[in-house]
């Protein structure tokens, strides 16, 4: 219930039996990643893995690039060189969205390469 209130929430499937969830998002809205894990953590779960699909209209990416979105950053993170077009799915990467070690495996790599202040940075990967 808790991501459902969020304002830039269109709609959440939660599979308990398979300790996983789908949510859309309201067309137009700011997503807030984190947000979203906060939820989940209030609830009294755990965020294990986090991801989601994202429309690339032909983006090259490499590892360090910068894909910006909706006043975000994603940055890819742990990623060959590739085309993108078309929904991908990508992983989120980070403290709150990752299992603890292996979080401590990859914290070395979040080092941001396209933070503006005002706005968010995700680090993400394929």
């Amino acid at each position: 219930m808790s991501i459902r209130k969020l304002d830039f929430i269109k709609d959440v499937h939660m599979d308990l039996e398979k300790t996983s969830g789908n949510i859309s998002f309201k067309p137009g809205m700011h997503v807030n990643i984190e947000k979203i894990a906060d939820a989940v953590t209030n609830a009294g779960f755990s965020v294990r893995y986090l991801d989601a699909g994202i429309v690339f209209d032909h983006v090259d990416i490499r590892n360090g690039y910068c894909y910006p979105l909706d006043g975000n950053f994603y940055q890819f993170t742990e990623t060959d060189t590739a085309k993108l077009n078309g929904e991908t799915r990508v992983k989120f990467l980070g403290k709150k969205y990752l299992p603890a070690k292996e979080y401590r495996k990859l914290k070395s790599e979040f080092v941001s390469k396209c933070s503006k202040p005002e706005q968010q940075d995700y680090f993400i990967t394929l």
